[in-house]
């Protein structure tokens, strides 16, 4: 779902992104240890995807630094669920087994503490070979490509 509360463009400004927050311990079938870094791992990917589609400026920052730029994305990991390996290798063509990872967050003008955009997006890999880290990180690469193609909807 995305909400967008004003108009914005984001060409030509600096977007400062927040590591999303991520609570390991509501994760399901993950190691704890690697779901704790999916939240940096999202801000980075978020970073990657916005300078391959053009000459986008972006910055990564951790929680509590100071924020000087145009736009600020910030958000939280709600789910995170490993699904089932061996599901998903036998019963592919049903979706059993299916990781799945949710991202909520907003997109704030930095200048006026204006909320631009609210959104949450959610992923499943219910077709992959992958282990339940591996298909857990395709779906937050994937998260992080929905938001800048959100991000980046009607900029011309």
């Amino acid at each position: 779902m995305i909400v967008r509360s004003h108009p914005f463009h984001p060409a030509n400004q600096l977007i400062v992104i927040e590591h999303f927050e991520c609570y390991p311990e509501t994760s399901r079938d993950l190691a704890k240890s690697f779901a704790k870094d999916l939240g940096v791992s999202l801000a980075l990917d978020l970073q990657k995807k916005l300078r391959k589609v053009g000459p986008q400026r972006s910055l990564v920052i951790s929680p509590g630094e100071p924020v000087i730029g145009d736009l600020f994305i910030r958000g939280r990991i709600t789910r995170l669920s490993g699904g089932n390996r061996f599901h998903r290798m036998t019963f592919e063509l049903f979706g059993y087994g299916a990781s799945e990872a949710q991202a909520m967050g907003e997109v704030i003008e930095v200048r006026t503490s204006t909320s631009l955009m609210a959104f949450s997006i959610s992923r499943r890999s219910s077709w992959t070979w992958k282990g339940n880290e591996g298909g857990i990180r395709e779906n937050i690469e994937e998260i992080a490509e929905a938001i800048v193609e959100v991000i980046l909807q009607g900029q011309k």
